[in-house]
């Protein structure tokens, strides 16, 4: 029999379901074919050879035969398209597919191999994040900036400001930018005229809205106030990510030399 349990199983390995495998190979053999045909010699049942034909031929792997006819006994007859053209299509289709899997899955291994660090953490609220903050302030070797629209932070949360001076005075460097908003309340005064000529203050010429802290170029802290009623809270993403935070740090470096030395 043509109609062999490998050639059908090697049709529905190229994404024909069964029904469709029979039919296309049922009508192989017979070149050309009415339903009733092809649902005996497939072993398939009549109910289904329609729509079987159907599928078959809007995959464009069946014509219906053009032939015209004013009888009401007149049977419609199929023909299959070309066997070499068809799995030729299908050969396209295919390695299209595993072509683009191929990437996609080779640039997933790629990321995953990259010497990453270990993830991202967020942090909610304005005592845990600037707990936190101040914790790896304490731990910094080189340099810290700290990019904020206003000084008052640091006013509210003196344990900061203290380990800023403290850093400052043994040796790592302290870079602080703020807007010019950010230096005109009597509290934001306050931190300046404390931390002036101990850290590198500077003022951007425009308010920016950002709060963030890069920490040895290798941790990098974005916040942001978030209103919840009529009380704003502090939420925080920290980055563990060497290659991000040096990116973000030469971006700072670039506002700092665009921004006016404090008096």
């Amino acid at each position: 029999m043509f109609l062999s349990e490998d050639l059908v199983k090697s049709l529905t390995t190229l994404g024909f379901t069964t029904y469709c495998a029979k039919v296309y190979s049922a009508l192989v053999f017979f070149g050309t074919a009415t339903a009733a045909q092809i649902a005996e010699t497939a072993e398939i049942p009549p109910n289904k050879v329609y729509t079987t034909l159907k599928k078959l031929e809007n995959k464009g792997f069946v014509e219906l035969e053009s032939i015209n006819s004013n009888s009401k006994s007149y049977a419609k007859r199929y023909r299959a398209r070309n066997p070499e053209d068809v799995l030729e299509k299908l050969n396209s289709k295919y390695k299209g597919a595993l072509d683009a899997a191929k990437n996609h899955l080779e640039r997933i291994q790629e990321r995953r191999e990259r010497d990453y660090a270990e993830g991202m953490w967020i942090l909610r609220g304005d005592s845990i994040v600037f707990g936190k903050i101040t914790e790896m302030v304490a731990e910094a070797e080189e340099e810290v900036i700290l990019v904020t629209d206003t000084l008052y932070d640091l006013k509210a949360y003196p344990q900061l400001a203290e380990k800023l001076k403290e850093l400052a005075l043994n040796g790592p460097k302290v870079r602080i930018l703020t807007s010019i908003e950010g230096v005109n309340d009597e509290g934001e005064k306050e931190v300046l005229n404390d931390l002036n000529g101990v850290c590198e203050i500077k003022v951007y010429k425009e308010p920016f809205n950002a709060f963030y802290v890069i920490i040895d170029r290798k941790h990098l802290f974005f916040g942001s106030y978030v209103k919840r009623g009529k009380v704003l809270n502090l939420s925080a993403i920290w980055y563990d990510n060497e290659l991000f935070s040096k990116l973000w740090s030469k971006f700072t470096k670039s506002l700092f030399k665009n921004s006016q030395k404090t008096i």
